[in-house]
């Protein structure tokens, strides 16, 4: 008796972008085409994990984070001072008005970088590295809005035509392997005759 097992080969990372969603939320950062934002790997994992996802808040010491890990400027990670107004310009430049104050300060800049989709991998982190481990170097290019974040950019109706393919195929598999175990019996019982 043999087992069979059914499994998607489909493991490949989509890259295409979601469509922007505005928030008006400054923390609130998409990136325009190619690019990843800078997070930094906690314990057992990379010193930089990459992700696009841009729902940035702060602590209490001004710390900028994306879920659980710090995010990186081009100094190291980000932390911003008090401020009464913050904003991000295009190019991931930092800016706080301070509290009381009127003129704008500019406070660092994300680390934004652009590799070619082929050197990243998926980290079980659920975020992305380098495939061969390294840390990535800065873009220049990478363009980012503030006020937006970038929705999922998976058709759930696309998943769901897939996973009902993959059901069909599993279920033709079941009954070919049950028509095969049918002759066999019938092949064994003339051998037996």
């Amino acid at each position: 008796m043999t087992s069979v097992t059914s499994r998607t080969n489909s493991a490949v990372n989509n890259f295409s972008q979601g469509e922007d969603i505005r928030t008006d939320r400054p923390l609130d950062v998409s990136i325009n085409g190619d690019g990843f934002f800078t997070l930094e790997g906690l314990e057992n994992e990379p010193a930089e994990l990459y992700s696009r996802a841009g729902n940035f808040r702060l602590d209490g010491q001004g710390q900028l984070y994306l879920g659980g890990r710090r995010v990186m400027s081009t100094e190291g990670p980000m932390v911003l001072p008090d401020f009464e107004f913050v904003s991000i310009s295009s190019n991931g430049l930092v800016s706080v008005t301070p509290i009381g104050g009127e003129a704008s300060l500019e406070v660092g800049a994300l680390k934004l970088v652009k590799p070619e989709y082929e050197q990243m991998t998926m980290h079980a982190s659920g975020h992305f590295v380098a495939k061969n481990g390294d840390e990535l170097a800065e873009d220049f290019t990478v363009q980012v809005r503030s006020g937006y974040l970038e929705a999922s950019n998976v058709s759930s109706l696309e998943e769901l035509v897939s996973i009902m393919s993959l059901t069909r195929q599993y279920e033709m598999q079941i009954e070919v392997m049950a028509s095969a175990d049918e002759i066999a019996q019938i092949g064994n019982k003339l051998l037996k005759a």
